[in-house]
């Protein structure tokens, strides 16, 4: 396999890192070993005013000095949804903001971005969404993103 060179935001500085092997896209040091993006994540979300629960999936396939995470999504929803999407997020160490290439669905399906914060110590991420859902009413989903 070839290898390809990812250079990995820190809160320390930047790491150039490892083959697609690796299981995680490394921190600099020890001392940040917590901030890393894995490669694959899980994610569920689910909705706190009305019914729903969707289990979605992540894949990191670059991380760029200045924090931009590249990658795909597949998320299956009632009426927003995507399979295998391209999309461009931001990583700050902490917060991990993943703008959802939905397709389909309409109007109220476009404009969705998840920001999900970095649970201490863990490469887990959660968040809320609070904002217009598909039928154009507001709703508010907890959304949850571990690493597989």
């Amino acid at each position: 396999m070839k290898m390809r060179r990812v250079i990995v935001p820190t809160l320390l500085g930047f790491s150039v890192l490892m083959s697609a092997q690796e299981q995680v896209l490394a921190p600099a040091s020890a001392a940040d070993a917590n901030i890393k993006l894995a490669p694959r994540y899980a994610g569920n979300t689910s909705g706190v005013n009305f019914a729903l629960n969707v289990a979605w999936s992540l894949t990191v396939r670059e991380v760029l000095p200045d924090g931009t995470v590249h990658g795909k999504i597949t998320y299956r929803g009632a009426r927003c949804g995507v399979t295998d999407g391209d999309f461009t997020g931001k990583f700050d160490g902490t917060v991990f903001t993943i703008p959802m290439p939905f397709v389909g669905g309409g109007p109220a399906c476009q404009g969705w971005e998840f920001r999900l914060t970095r649970q201490k110590d863990s490469n887990s991420f959660d968040g809320l969404y609070d904002g217009p859902g598909p039928s154009g009413r507001p709703i508010v989903l907890k959304i949850t993103l571990t690493p597989e």
